[in-house]
């Protein structure tokens, strides 16, 4: 099979997903999207010109980034919330 054909049976499996969904949720709008990217993929493929791997690259690269971001500001929220908890105090208290 080649990667067309999938990407052309990941659609028809989003479509019927989306048509047994009944209610406007996320996961409605997600098949949307998808049906959307993959679309979009397909079109790009047959351009020359496009470099699909670059860009993969580059959005990979982004999501990276703001992973990492994401986790550093878990790490980072318990010390700002027990300093803030510790003003707190502070000032409750003096």
């Amino acid at each position: 099979m080649t990667l067309e054909q999938t990407l052309q049976n990941e659609i028809e499996d989003s479509k019927r997903w989306l048509e047994i969904e009944k209610d406007n949720s996320t996961y409605k709008r997600d098949l949307q999207k998808r049906i959307e990217l993959i679309n979009w993929v397909l079109e790009k493929m047959n351009d020359p010109n496009f470099q699909i791997c670059d860009l993969i690259e580059s959005k990979m690269n982004q999501i990276i980034l703001a992973i990492k971001l994401i986790i550093r500001i878990r790490d980072i929220f318990p010390i700002v919330l027990s300093l803030s908890f510790g003003l707190l105090l502070f000032t409750c208290f003096s």
